[in-house]
């Protein structure tokens, strides 16, 4: 039913050991801008892995950050700011909804500093609709309401 953000962040912000790439995306609604980010992202990680890290299986790793570049329906889909995380098993999307500065981190973890700012800021609240003959429960925060 309802998962608080805490639990969806959980795998996240406990993923440890091999590569980890985290970059933060400002979103500031131009597709020029973030897919110059992506760029940066992408040359930053190649400069950190290119060393350990064969042709191929970099090319592989970094994939989906070139196919953002390449389709642009799912970045024009986020209006907040956006979390990239990928290792070499998984990729994630996030939209963020507190501020945060364009940053690219390859690491053993992933750079969870803004989510923590994200959790700590935004907290979550039930609301319980009750009407004639009906009850509805809604989950909302500062940033969305389901």
């Amino acid at each position: 039913m309802f998962q608080p953000k805490e639990l969806s962040l959980k795998t996240i912000i406990r993923s440890k050991g091999g590569v980890h790439l985290t970059s933060y995306l400002e979103n500031r609604g131009s597709l020029v801008q973030l897919k110059k980010q992506i760029r940066q992202s992408i040359e930053v990680a190649t400069e950190h892995l290119s060393s350990v890290m064969p042709e191929e299986e970099l090319k592989r790793f970094l994939s989906p950050l070139n196919q953002l570049l390449q389709d642009s329906k799912i970045l024009k889909s986020f209006t907040l700011n956006i979390g990239l995380f990928r290792t070499r098993d998984s990729f994630r999307m996030l939209g963020i909804p507190v501020d945060i500065d364009h940053i690219c981190v390859v690491a053993t973890s992933f750079h969870v500093k803004p989510l923590l700012r994200w959790i700590q800021t935004d907290k979550e609240f039930l609301l319980l609709g009750l009407e004639k003959g009906s009850a509805s429960l809604y989950l909302g925060s500062q940033s969305s309401a389901k």
